[in-house]
């Protein structure tokens, strides 16, 4: 039998259902992914990736670290496409905006990168990032 668990963040919860004993594999399949990413093997972060996604299925949290694979894999169409379907989601929409400040930047869509920035310091002023992006794409574009 399958049991939904609750994960809290900032402005909601976010329910995944799963079997009670696949909750510790899955856990353990996010921290792999993470470290399989940080490291750079983004073959076995796949492999990782998939495994949690044959447990809780696709969500907000295996887009995130699809996300993170994509840009190591420096595959910035993939990116971008995945970073708008993040900002459709309101406690994605900062991930989903950053990944299109950075890819934006990296393919010199400045405009773009910019519009991105833009919305970012809408959202939140006080995130480092979010101001520093803000500044250096505003420099470059001679937008003051």
């Amino acid at each position: 039998a399958k049991k939904q668990i609750a994960i809290q963040t900032q402005n909601k919860n976010l329910k995944i259902t799963m079997r009670k004993e696949d909750a510790d594999e899955a856990m353990l399949s996010v921290f792999k992914t993470m470290t399989a990413t940080t490291e750079g093997d983004l073959k076995t972060a796949r492999k990782h990736l998939k495994k949690l996604e044959d447990i809780i299925g696709k969500s907000v949290l295996t887009d995130v670290l699809d996300l993170k694979i994509l840009k190591g894999e420096k595959n910035f169409d993939a990116v971008e496409k995945l970073s708008f379907k993040l900002l459709n989601n309101k406690d994605a929409e900062l991930v989903g905006l950053k990944a299109l400040v950075e890819t934006s930047s990296k393919k010199k869509n400045f405009e773009e990168a910019l519009y991105s920035a833009n919305k970012a310091f809408e959202a939140r002023q006080d995130l480092y990032w979010v101001i520093e992006n803000a500044f250096r794409i505003r420099a470059q574009s001679s937008d003051w």
